[in-house]
């Protein structure tokens, strides 16, 4: 097995079965390389042939694509020697392995590593996978090359005619691109294969994506953006690449003159079209349309969409190891550490207020897990009136913050806090250490009761800069807002029922990555989420639900909905929580959602300490 192997494909046919037999051989990434009919020889010597153009070859790029959807590899689509027979294949990534669809004799495999490839190790393994048995005879025959197979070939001598194929010196196409996949790799392919000379591609940036699912878990831009860079010129080294972020819909369409085509999914053909609106209005010429269906797949869950689609994966990541532990909890074992014992295990959990810690933290406990609030702990260092704590915040904060028997009124010292920065760095001043102390205590006593894990679910645990003092920091997240899908993109719609809300009568009618409307018989049109449409489906009122972290604030807590918001600004950030965690949890869907988050990442914690 090797890290990096070649593929080629002469008989598209076998393509479903000798890929996921060839994916068994390479561990990293797989290129694979087409050559419809018994065209080695023809290649290497340079010889004139027919090669795959037009919709035949984007079905056969869709297939390939399509049969690696959940494969752990990257596979990569080669396109360069497709647009030109004599161009060599040139790959970023040392091949290892060269594997075939069929016999080939020695000087014809020598003929083809010599005169094809710019890239391989010296003395690379070559095999040859029979597509009846899937089982290989790797009996060598030769030192290096030549091996002993059997095959039974499946017989494709016969290729559709080349159809009417339209290239353009000037193509550009868009998108977010967070966490690269088979739906990603189709639509950029489709843009290389009609591109003779520049490909643009616009990248969102962060500002364009706050109403995403999840989009604290999206890769920064200038992580994206090298991507899809590195993915393009590995599929086709030839063309000019210009992949920039944009700030806005348009991006460079805006005020290009020389883009001819802009390529678009059945999602954003919609956006196609403003394009080409905006450009007429700035006297720029019309681009011609190229339409990209969507790769679908099966959701694991109601909350996926049936397509393959970056907002699944990272649904799928909550309660996964974003990262590894910032202290190895084998490193910990052996060598001392000045905050951190070798036993338990402590996991700080935080989040924002009403994120769902608590939640969470429960549900860890059922499984076995000790557990610290530090929000309950907190309260009850100033609850009697012989405490420190108690002393010191009346003290400072006069007897204004008193009830009527004499004790902290939380309400009456919230309201201080959160609307003065300097009372509330004070108040953390004497409250912070006490609390840590005592958070200790109780983390060795839940120890000595048999716990090898403790949960010290903390909400204040990045403003206090309490990272070192847990193995890992584990986090919730909701949004202040609910996310909305919006844009210029185009639509599917879909044929829903009509639900409910309070006293009015709705009909929901959803566009996927445009927006979804509800139209409440009237001229009232309001955008909302896809979560909200599985809420509609539900008979949730949707504006009870709009701001979830200020409406959770705001039932708990009692507070007015102004004090709500100041409570949630004085948190950190979901990206800088997102950012400090090794596994993130969301529970803005149904509990049962939450449960296979948090079990999930139980298995995995359970896994790594044993």
């Amino acid at each position: 097995m090797g890290k990096i192997g070649l593929l080629v494909i002469t008989n598209p046919i076998k393509i479903s079965r000798i890929l996921p037999n060839a994916l068994q051989h390479v561990h990293k990434t797989l290129y694979v390389q087409c050559l419809p009919g018994n065209l080695l020889v023809p290649l290497a010597s340079g010889e004139e042939h027919m090669f795959l153009r037009g919709p035949y070859c984007s079905s056969i790029i869709n297939k390939i694509y399509s049969h690696s959807i959940g494969t752990l590899q990257d596979v990569r689509v080669l396109l360069a020697p497709l647009k030109n027979p004599h161009t060599k294949i040139k790959t970023s990534k040392e091949i290892e392995v060269i594997i075939f669809d069929q016999v080939f004799n020695k000087d014809d495999i020598d003929s083809f590593i010599r005169s094809c490839l710019s890239n391989v190790i010296t003395n690379c393994n070559v095999m040859t996978l029979s597509t009846d048995t899937h089982i290989l005879d790797e009996k060598i025959e030769n030192e290096n090359l030549s091996r002993k197979v059997t095959v039974d070939l499946v017989a494709s001598d016969v290729l559709p005619k080349t159809q009417d194929f339209k290239s353009y010196n000037d193509v550009v196409l868009g998108g977010t691109f967070d966490r690269l996949h088979e739906g990603h790799k189709i639509f950029l392919s489709e843009a290389v294969l009609r591109c003779n000379k520049r490909l643009t591609v616009g990248v969102t940036s962060e500002e364009m994506l706050k109403s995403k699912v999840l989009w604290e878990l999206i890769q920064p831009c200038n992580e994206r953006v090298a991507l899809v860079k590195d993915f393009l010129q590995d599929i086709d080294p030839e063309l000019d690449y210009n992949v920039v972020p944009i700030t806005d819909p348009f991006g460079p369409t805006k005020e290009d003159p020389n883009m001819e085509m802009i390529v678009v999914s059945t999602e954003t053909h919609k956006g196609g079209l403003k394009v080409n609106q905006l450009r007429k209005e700035r006297n720029l010429s019309i681009l011609d349309i190229h339409l990209v269906e969507l790769l679908e797949s099966e959701s694991l869950g109601e909350e996926e969409e049936k397509k393959i689609s970056s907002s699944n994966k990272r649904l799928r990541l909550l309660g996964t190891r974003l990262k590894p532990p910032q202290v190895s909890y084998f490193c910990s074992l052996i060598f001392a550490h000045s905050n951190l014992p070798s036993k338990p295990y402590i996991i700080g959990l935080t989040g924002g207020t009403a994120s769902g810690k608590t939640t969470v933290s429960r549900r860890m406990e059922k499984l076995g897990a000790g557990v610290v609030n530090c929000d309950s702990l907190a309260h009850g260092l100033y609850e009697k009136k012989d405490q420190y704590c108690y002393i010191r915040l009346v003290e400072h904060f006069g007897k204004g913050i008193l009830d009527s028997d004499g004790y902290i009124d939380r309400t009456a010292l919230g309201t201080i806090v959160f609307n003065d920065e300097r009372e509330r760095h004070t108040l953390n001043n004497i409250v912070w250490p006490a609390l840590l102390e005592r958070t200790k205590e109780l983390i060795q006593e839940l120890y000595e009761c048999g716990h090898q894990v403790v949960v010290v679910d903390a909400a204040i645990l990045l403003l206090a800069g309490w990272q070192q003092n847990f193995h890992e920091v584990w986090a919730c997240i909701i949004p202040p807002q609910e996310p909305c899908l919006h844009g210029l993109m185009g639509s599917i719609p879909l044929h829903i029922p009509t639900v409910s809300l309070g006293v009015i009568n709705v009909r929901a009618e959803v566009e996927i990555l445009s927006h979804i409307v509800i139209k409440t018989g009237k001229e009232v049109m309001k955008p909302v989420s896809m979560l909200d449409y599985n809420r509609i489906k539900a008979g949730v009122d949707l504006n009870d639900q709009w701001d979830p972290a200020v409406k959770r604030l705001k039932s708990r807590n009692n507070l007015s909905e102004s004090a709500a918001i100041a409570r949630i600004q004085a948190q950190p950030s979901n990206t800088t929580i997102v950012q400090e965690a090794t596994i993130v949890f969301c529970t803005l869907w149904q509990p049962e959602f939450t449960q296979k988050q948090v079990e999930k990442a139980w298995h995995l914690l359970q896994e790594y300490l044993s």
